[in-house]
């Protein structure tokens, strides 16, 4: 009972109230890293369950949009941003999540390079005090629309992609 707690914990974000998109990513990696610890960190034992949830998660849940939500919640990307902008999986499919959302002609220009800029190094509208206070208190999207004005054309993608 105790190794499905953590699966079931993801069963409910998927359920609530909140849009999921922004949470199901680290959700995912939390679930993984809970049975790991319940099977007192041996290998042989959770290697097992990791393998299925890893081909299940590939095979039929696995998008570039929870990538894109996970890069794009507040919560989860400042105190982990190194780790995340270091992730391949994670930083390709916010690209690719750009790629199919908006025009190329603005996907590919230095405004919008310069929003994801903004967001990635806390400048602009996301350095104020209510924004890097509220990171954490408030569901993406709410956070996104009050604070994301420095980054209209990322904003509106972010709403998109985390409701």
């Amino acid at each position: 009972m105790k190794i499905s707690l953590p699966v079931v914990k993801v069963l409910r974000i998927t359920d609530g109230e909140v849009p999921p998109m922004g949470f199901i990513y680290e959700a995912m990696e939390r679930a993984k890293l809970g049975i790991k610890n319940t099977l007192g960190g041996k290998e042989e034992k959770y290697m097992p369950l990791w393998k299925i949830i890893d081909k299940r998660w590939n095979e039929n849940l696995h998008s570039p949009l929870h990538a894109a939500g996970y890069y794009l919640n507040p919560q989860f990307f400042y105190p982990n941003s190194r780790r995340i902008l270091g992730d391949e999986e994670v930083c390709d499919g916010f690209i690719k999540c750009v790629e199919k959302m908006l025009p190329t002609s603005i996907g590919e220009s230095v405004e919008f390079s310069t929003e994801i800029s903004n967001y990635t190094n806390a400048r602009g509208s996301f350095r104020t005090n209510m924004a890097m206070n509220n990171r954490d208190k408030q569901p993406p999207v709410d956070w996104w629309l009050a604070n994301g004005s420095s980054s209209p054309t990322l904003q509106h993608l972010a709403v998109r992609i985390l409701s």
